[in-house]
């Protein structure tokens, strides 16, 4: 199925215009000789080209050159590799072997015997002009900029032009007319196993023996040159088969998947995103702006495509738009830095555009939809993902998807909702490097056929919530999304709708206690006395007075004094006080030390934060007002009302608990500033604090 359909996509593309025909590739040629008729060198000219790339707010020149529809290059794999050769387009150990700075005489001799082959064939001019060059070639004094950067480029490709043509060789009409016949009799009619293509379903046609790499550009250590198809252990094959015998696909279908996975996953592909190690492409049936949209949607770029509207602009309506954006395009920090954020927007803005055209029963509901998510491995590309389905099905679960994410910020700031920086929360120091391997595959695969999110996604979050102790708005929004769907699939009756702000009326017990336990950390917080500005009387003034030994230094507390010396009475009978570990910091809350016990053991956790609650309690009440302290006694009382008594705080909390409650623990600490905004009213039982 996906070697039929990426073989379609070729099709499809081919009559488009941008895929190259048979026996052709689209490849970077850096560098082009110009020959006379007599094989006199007249230029060298290097094709790279330099162009402005926009990264957040920096411009950078990058340089590149342009994909050039040549010559297939043949596999260079295995034995005998010299002898694959390439017409005319070959990298410089065939064109310069003979050099003793290169130092490749057998690949300049299978070359050349290619080349006079063809002109003992055409009898082209062309042809003779570089075949007199070679010959030349020994005793030119090369030495030209260009030249010494061609033999520190061993792998770069070189390509010839004769002098007057303005196109390079292999365009000129006898060339591509041999070089196109050459090219079946090599490829097509020289195989030695003939059978039925399981791509096309043609009888009686040349099996390909070995399957061309392909290359991800992904940007891993692992990203290697590796096959689709690929039999490289006799483990793997069965019937005496051997290689790729075993999946018997002609050579045509072949070239025509082979150049399809080249087209989607190279450098410059508007059509691939990459989310950890798996790199997605995507494709429609036909050509169709929702391959652009579904790229800004997960992706952003630096320009976003917009989606056209059926409904006409008004004139006047359009020139005050074009005022804005000129506006817009004037402030540097709308328009560099909220990029990401704005393209996704966009993307979802276009999505939701769509679902407005493309009705469940209108025609375009039938346009098939791909996404293939491939990983590079050693051995040969892993197949992480494959979705299809129609573009109505795909632009409704995908609103979904950003439906279930949406909840109240942690910041005025706009988010960036691109997936790899959603699924950077799950990962150890929110590097996308550290995302799971097949976390981001498994994701997709959720949201594109509308499943339930992969159960690992919960667990990374719980996790990394416990470790680091933070919960910020990405954890929250992928935590609200797994239970949104999760709930929604199940259809669990106790577990209430989790809407996108604190929900008072939310009675499960586990979304109770997160906001119990943000309560009880800002009651701590608002009556702490040890801050940062704290004097050496409010610090040590009780100790000083009641046992000076520990407070001021004596003979013993010299800077020579061990550690047995100064602390082993201490240690004996106050290890806490004496061993500091992060819990046990000045200025710690609740949330440092409890936050894993009262999220996971209930039971074990709550009673004690409670009575640390009523002395909390007692020292706010000394340094606020008494209407502030009714107000945390109101709303502490009112969510442990919520809490069946029969029942009390259970022993422990499933996995989807403990995500129920970091939720409410997130929502409960965002309404209190939400609320010390928009609430004066000092006799309100949840005001400002």
């Amino acid at each position: 199925m996906i070697l039929q359909e990426l073989a379609r996509f070729y099709d499809r593309k081919l009559e488009e215009g941008e895929m190259p025909r048979e026996g052709f590739l689209k490849q970077e040629i850096k560098f082009k000789i110009v020959v006379d008729l007599e094989g006199n060198l007249q230029k060298v000219i290097s094709l790279q080209k330099e162009r402005i790339k926009v990264e957040g707010k920096k411009e950078k020149k990058e340089k590149y050159y342009d994909l050039v529809d040549s010559p297939l290059i043949p596999s260079k794999q295995g034995k005998a590799a010299f002898e694959k050769v390439s017409f005319i387009v070959e990298n410089p150990k065939f064109v310069f072997g003979n050099l003793d700075r290169i130092k490749a005489p057998e690949y300049a001799n299978s070359y050349r015997k290619l080349l006079q082959r063809c002109f003992q064939e055409t009898g082209d001019l062309g042809i003779e002009a570089l075949l007199k060059f070679l010959d030349k070639v020994d005793s030119l004094e090369i030495a030209t900029e260009n030249f010494n950067e061609i033999f520190s480029l061993v792998s770069a490709l070189i390509a010839f032009e004769l002098e007057g043509d303005y196109k390079y060789l292999w365009e000129r009409p006898k060339l591509l007319f041999w070089y196109i016949k050459d090219f079946e009799e090599r490829t097509l009619h020289s195989q030695l196993i003939y059978g039925q293509c399981l791509i096309s379903g043609l009888s009686n046609v040349p099996i390909a023996r070995i399957h061309e790499n392909a290359k991800l550009n992904a940007g891993a250590v692992s990203d290697k040159n590796a096959a689709l198809v690929s039999f490289n252990e006799s483990a793997y094959c069965s019937l005496g088969k051997t290689q790729s015998l075993n999946s018997p696909i002609s050579v045509s279908s072949e070239r025509a998947y082979g150049n399809a996975l080249k087209f989607l996953y190279n450098k410059e592909s508007k059509q691939k995103l990459k989310v950890g190690d798996t790199v997605l492409s995507f494709w429609t049936e036909e050509k169709s702006d929702f391959e652009k949209v579904i790229k800004d949607t997960f992706d952003p770029q630096e320009e976003s495509f917009e989606f056209e509207d059926s409904e006409k602009i008004d004139p006047e309506e359009e020139i005050k738009q074009d005022k804005i954006s000129q506006k817009l395009e004037e402030s540097e920090d709308i328009n560099k830095s909220k990029k990401p954020f704005e393209a996704v927007k966009k993307g979802l803005e276009n999505i939701r555009k769509l679902l407005g055209i493309y009705k469940s029963d209108s025609p375009e509901n039938k346009k098939r939809f791909f996404v293939l998510g491939l990983s590079p491995n050693s051995a040969r590309l892993a197949v992480r993902l494959w979705y299809q389905g129609s573009i109505y099905e795909t632009a409704k679960r995908v609103s979904d998807y950003f439906d279930d994410l949406e909840i109240v910020k942690d910041t005025k700031e706009e988010k960036d909702l691109a997936l790899w920086k959603l699924l950077s929360a799950t990962a150890f120091e929110s590097k996308s490097s550290n995302i799971h391997p097949k976390l981001a595959g498994d994701m997709f695969r959720a949201i594109f056929q509308g499943t339930e999110y992969p159960r690992i996604l919960l667990q990374s979050i719980v996790n990394r919530i416990k470790a680091e102790r933070k919960i910020d708005y990405y954890k929250a929004a992928l935590l609200k999304a797994f239970l949104t769907r999760w709930r929604r699939r199940e259809g669990i009756a106790n577990y209430p709708e989790i809407k996108p702000n604190m929900d008072e009326s939310n009675t499960n017990i586990a979304y109770r206690l997160g906001r119990l336990f943000a309560t009880l950390e800002k009651l701590q917080e608002e009556a702490r006395e040890n801050k940062l500005n704290a004097t050496i009387r409010d610090r040590f003034y009780g100790a000083a007075s009641s046992n000076p030994s520990s407070t001021f230094p004596t003979h013993e507390n010299k800077l020579n004094a061990t550690i047995r010396d100064r602390f082993y009475g201490a240690a004996s009978s106050n290890p806490s006080s004496t061993f500091p570990t992060h819990e046990n910091k000045l200025n710690a809350t609740i949330r440092d030390r409890f936050y894993g016990a009262a999220s996971s053991n209930p039971s074990s956790t709550f009673p004690t934060l409670i009575k640390l609650s009523n002395h909390h309690l007692e020292k706010y009440s000394k340094i606020q007002k008494d209407y502030k302290k009714r107000n945390f006694d109101s709303l502490i009382g009112e969510i442990i009302d919520g809490i069946d008594p029969s029942t009390g705080f259970p022993n422990t909390f499933t996995l989807e608990e403990q995500g129920l409650f970091a939720i409410g623990y997130y929502q409960q600490k965002q309404a209190f500033y939400t609320k010390k905004e928009v609430n004066t009213n000092p006799d309100n039982s949840q005001g400002e604090e």
